[in-house]
């Protein structure tokens, strides 16, 4: 299932929602591996629970003011890259708010994300 990133969404919120979890949601989407974080308006699959996630392009709602440009580097993805995930898009220099448009995954990134690193306590004496 397709969700659109809502403001102030977050993925334990998303997953909570939805009855599944951060690490499954990530694994749908691999772009949220390269990402720092997630923009009200971007499109992710929700798997299914009891079901594998399948890896797809991550979908994207074009913003007021963006461009192909802004939004290749907003998603660390190379213009090129870009324009040929979205055929449908005749001239480059004419997209607008509300537009979907698809956003291309780097071969490779279908990868569990790593365990985060814990950090230290803040004093010494808390275990």
């Amino acid at each position: 299932m397709d969700y659109v990133i809502q403001a102030g969404d977050t993925l334990s919120i998303i997953a909570a929602r939805f009855g599944t979890t951060v690490e499954d949601i990530i694994r749908a989407n691999p772009i949220l591996q390269t990402q720092a974080f997630i923009f009200p308006g971007q499109i992710i699959h929700i798997p299914l629970p009891g079901k594998a996630p399948i890896p797809r392009a991550a979908l994207y709602i074009v913003q007021p003011g963006e461009t192909l440009n802004s939004i290749a580097l907003k998603f660390n993805v190379q213009y090129g890259s870009l324009l040929q995930a979205n055929p449908q898009i005749g001239d480059p220099n004419l997209i607008y708010p509300g537009q979907i448009i698809a956003i291309p995954l780097p071969l490779g990134t279908v990868t569990p994300a790593p365990d985060p690193v814990p950090f230290p306590p803040l004093d010494p004496f808390l275990k």
